[in-house]
């Protein structure tokens, strides 16, 4: 048997077949990952007016704040909304409802509610809530699109006066035509790694909170990653961060719909990168850090 030998340089590649080859790569990825798999759903009622799921706090040290304003004043100043009602549902940690209450807003005014005492009902120290409005806009009717409250939360911390705020994340829930609410989050058909975009620094303690927007359980894994300095080969002190690539520390739990935890954090003698894994489409939280006398709060 006679054995011929191919070298590499005798190998011809038929670019039109790679370019082939690369697309139906890439759409196989695209399928995979964003096929079905929206960031939020569309809401079944048409027109329905649709809110982020806010985090709240309450209890020791802490006071939950929303900003409500006539937004559908703003999005369409031609129009008196004279009795616009903002619809507020409180829901507890395990995405229960404990209130419901409207609230009349005039054009251009601002109201500052609290939602701690709107969550008296229960004794957790946090929990979700909307806010749905009764109007919306002729503008956004005759687009096709939604009336989205995404308005801004504010914290306040062991009475320190300055407030901290947070715009919202995304929309994710509303009403249905029969009166039950509707949620919008999206799920992924594979489990997915949020990274957040921040570096915990080294002897600190930060809190970290997700809500489920989705309507299944959502099984949620916090991983902590050590970032530690490595001198550079070769040179003499220079050095660049490192960050290990297995988790040194998980933390696991399961969501209802609605629902929503508080992951303790604290990063000891070295810094940290935390990722999320779940099957929430983008689980992007919010981060609390505070050392006794002030308060940092922040999407991550």
């Amino acid at each position: 048997m006679e054995c011929t030998t191919i070298h590499e340089e005798q190998l011809v590649f038929n670019p039109y077949v790679n370019l082939i080859m690369t697309s139906f790569s890439e759409l196989a990825r695209k399928l995979i990952w964003k096929s079905g798999q929206p960031l939020t759903k569309r809401p079944s009622l048409k027109h329905a007016p649709v809110s982020d799921l806010f985090l709240w706090r309450s209890g020791a040290n802490w006071d939950t704040y929303f900003q409500l304003t006539n937004i559908s004043a703003l999005c369409d100043p031609s129009q008196t909304y004279k009795d616009n009602t903002a619809e507020i549902l409180v829901f507890d940690k395990s995405g229960i409802q404990i209130s419901r209450t409207n609230i009349n807003t005039k054009n251009h005014e601002k109201i500052l509610v609290n939602i701690s005492d709107l969550a008296q009902r229960t004794t957790d120290e946090f929990g979700t809530f909307c806010v749905l409005h009764s109007q919306t806009p002729p503008l956004i009717v005759q687009e096709g699109g939604n009336l989205a409250e995404r308005g801004y939360v504010a914290y306040s911390f062991n009475d320190v006066l300055l407030k901290y705020y947070i715009h919202g994340n995304l929309d994710a829930i509303c009403n249905e035509t029969n009166g039950d609410l509707q949620l919008l989050g999206g799920t992924s058909l594979l489990s997915r790694n949020y990274d957040l975009q921040y570096i915990f620094k080294r002897n600190n303690h930060y809190q970290i909170a997700l809500a489920n927007p989705t309507n299944t359980l959502q099984k949620i894994t916090l991983q902590q990653y050590s970032i530690h300095e490595v001198s550079a080969p070769g040179t003499i002190g220079i050095k660049y961060t490192k960050t290990s690539k297995t988790p040194e520390l998980k933390q696991i739990l399961s969501l209802n719909p609605r629902a929503s935890t508080v992951f303790e954090l604290s990063t000891g003698t070295s810094s940290q990168r935390v990722s999320i894994k779940s099957h929430l489409v983008m689980a992007r939280p919010l981060v609390f850090s505070y050392n006794g006398k002030t308060l940092n709060a922040f999407h991550g």
